[in-house]
Formats: structure tokens, C-alpha cells, sequence
């Protein structure tokens, strides 16, 4: 549903794209109305004032059909129109609860127990099948979505985390946050979510990217500090792909890192990767940080990190991120996963 200052907005742009309609040669009331009917309420309710306003240009520029409406959105570029659509779904699939939660294990390199499950969200369209978060999280960051998706797996995800506390398994629960949630708002969904779900904070980690502290770091870092002190853990994710990456573990009261994938890849590969990543398990734990090896897909990975004391790692090798269920399932099934390290047959699952 549209807040009131989208509605307000809604009905100036509707008013100027109706005239305009009007006002191209050959287009009757009727047409101007069914077209505004058609493509206004698909556009304004799902995109900001800003985007609407440079639509508009493309409606001084209309394409005439042999029926003599104007389609306005075949006008608009491949791009564009695949944007505007899967932004449109996007909406009407959370609207209508058809989003998805999948959970993957992390797990402590010592003891071989899982000790985190990192909630991710997915889409499965019911035309275009499964379509990739890369795609659709920065639509829904442009259109105004991503704080409605962000509370939506934060209050899901701390539910399902409190449910399998309850079933006998201890373990924390990681859910990422968006730049564009980082705003003083977030305490007040975040402790919702706590009281709602009666999830303890220690069992909750956020998980915040590099790229999401570029900006208005200063505030980012006051407001990072406030939700530490509700005892949340905060997780730097993809540690390494930024540019300003140990200034920002010097800022921010991070209380782990996530090592990406790209350092993991080539471990066992080439000499340089094992010893950045030495140096920085080796920073990591003179400032006190956890470390993360994300991306694990292989044995030989494994061993190395174990070697060079990472604390945790995720990935296919143990684990495709699964549905509540299923991950239940292997809960039950896997108490213990290095025996899945240890086992001569152990291969890394396919991706899913």
C-alpha cells in the first residue's frame, strides 16, 4: 500500500501525465484515461518522485499502435522495461508473502559445530523462475522497497532462529543490512523485532558491506555504536573488495570480519593469496575480531584456514543455502561437520 506523501505524489504526477495525453495529437479522452489506468499506477506506485519525472520525458516521445493507444512502455528502453516490470512483481510479491528465506550454516573451524546460520532472501518468479539478489535487492533499493524487504527478513528470520532455540539448537542468527536501511529508524525495527520474536540480541548478527560506509560515515558510525550497545554483533561482510578496508575496522565497532570469496579462491593456487590472507587473520585478531571465510568450496580450503587459525567458515562445501525446513533437517542430521571434511568421499555440494 502507498504511504500518504506517495499518494500526494502519485496524484500530481498522475494530473500532468493525463494532460499530456491529452494533449498529443490523436489521442482521445477515453485512450488518455485507459492509458493512465494501464501504465500510471504500474509506474508511481512502485518508483520515487525523481524516477517519475524522467519517465515523463518518454512520454513526450510516444509510440502510436494500430489501435491508436499509445503504448508507453514499449517507448521505453530493453532495460528499462525489464527494470520497471520485475520492480511492479517485486512489490506485488511481497505484498502477497511470495519472497523466500534460505538459511546457510557457519561454522566454528575448531569444534566442526555450527554456530551461526546466515538468513538469505530469494525470489522465485513465477515466470521468470529464480531470479539472482544481485538483481533484484538494487531494484529494490531504487525504488523504496528495501526497507519494507529488510524488516520483513530481519522480524522472519529472528522468528525461525527463536524456533530452533526452542527445538534444542543453539545457534545465532546473521541478517544483512542494506546501506539504504542504515537511518535512525533501524534501532526502532530492530528492537521490534527482538521484542516480537523474543530473540536475545547476543543471538542476532548484522551483517553491513564495505561499500555501505562510504558515506556519511560519521553517522553510520554513531549509529553502529548505538545498535552495539543494544549487544548485537556486528559483522563487516566482504572484507577486502572496498578500497579503505583497515580504516574502516580502526572506525567501526565491528566485532567480526568476513573474509570474500575472491581471497579464498585461489588458496592452495597462488603463494600471495595464502599470505594476505594470513596478514589478515593476523590483524584481525591483534584488534580483537572474529574472522569469517566466506566462499569455502573445497578440502584443501579448509585445511589451510585451519592452519592459518580462521575462526569460522561457510560455504557449498558443507551447505546450499536451505529452506527453514530442510535446514532443520540437516540440523538434526549433522551435529557434527567435520566428518564431512574427513570423509575420503566428501565433495562440496552443488550450487543451488
Amino acid at each position: 500500500m502507498l504511504k500518504k506523501n506517495h499518494l500526494a505524489r502519485y496524484f500530481t504526477i498522475s494530473k500532468i501525465i493525463f494532460i499530456i495525453l491529452l494533449l498529443l495529437n490523436g489521442l482521445t479522452i477515453i485512450a488518455a484515461a485507459a492509458s493512465l489506468i494501464s501504465i500510471g499506477l504500474l509506474i508511481l506506485s512502485v518508483l520515487s518522485i525523481n524516477v517519475a519525472l524522467v519517465i515523463l520525458l518518454f512520454v513526450l516521445m510516444p509510440k502510436k499502435t494500430k489501435s491508436g493507444y499509445f503504448n508507453f512502455l514499449s517507448s521505453l528502453p530493453p532495460s528499462a522495461q525489464e527494470k520497471l516490470r520485475l520492480a511492479h512483481d517485486l512489490k506485488l510479491a511481497l505484498d502477497h508473502h511470495e519472497l523466500d528465506i534460505v538459511y546457510q550454516p557457519i561454522i566454528d573451524l575448531q569444534s566442526g559445530n555450527i554456530i551461526e546460520l546466515e538468513a538469505l532472501m530469494r525470489w522465485n518468479h513465477p515466470k521468470f523462475g529464480p531470479i539472482s539478489p544481485g538483481k533484484f535487492i538494487p531494484i529494490a533499493e531504487e525504488m523504496d522497497l528495501i526497507e519494507t524487504l529488510g524488516q520483513w527478513i530481519l522480524i522472519e528470520a529472528c522468528h525461525q532462529s527463536y524456533r530452533w532455540k526452542k527445538a534444542g539448537f543453539d545457534l545465532g542468527i546473521c541478517v544483512n543490512l542494506s546501506a539504504l536501511q542504515l537511518k535512525s529508524a533501524i534501532l526502532d525495527t530492530i528492537e521490534s523485532a527482538l521484542e516480537e520474536t523474543k530473540l536475545q540480541p547476543q543471538h542476532l548478527t548484522l551483517e553491513i558491506t564495505e561499500t555501505s560506509l562510504m558515506k556519511n560515515s560519521r553517522r553510520i558510525k554513531s549509529l553502529l555504536k548505538k545498535i552495539k550497545l543494544l549487544g548485537i554483533k556486528l559483522a563487516l561482510d566482504d572484507f577486502g573488495i572496498g578500497y579503505s578496508s583497515l580504516n574502516y575496522l580502526k572506525q567501526f565497532p565491528f566485532n567480526k570480519i568476513k573474509i570474500d570469496k575472491s581471497f579464498i579462491d585461489n588458496l592452495g593456487q597462488e603463494p600471495n593469496a595464502e599470505a594476505i590472507l594470513s596478514a589478515i587473520i593476523t590483524l584481525s585478531k591483534k584488534l580483537g575480531l572474529s574472522t569469517i571465510a566466506e566462499g569455502v568450496e573445497t578440502r584443501e580450503q579448509i585445511y589451510l584456514l585451519h592452519e592459518r587459525s580462521c575462526e569460522q567458515i561457510q560455504g557449498f562445501f558443507f551447505s546450499n543455502p536451505l529452506s527453514a525446513k530442510e535446514m532443520t533437517a540437516f540440523l538434526e542430521k549433522n551435529p557434527n561437520l567435520w566428518q564431512m571434511v574427513t570423509r575420503p568421499v566428501a565433495q562440496a555440494p552443488e550450487r543451488g
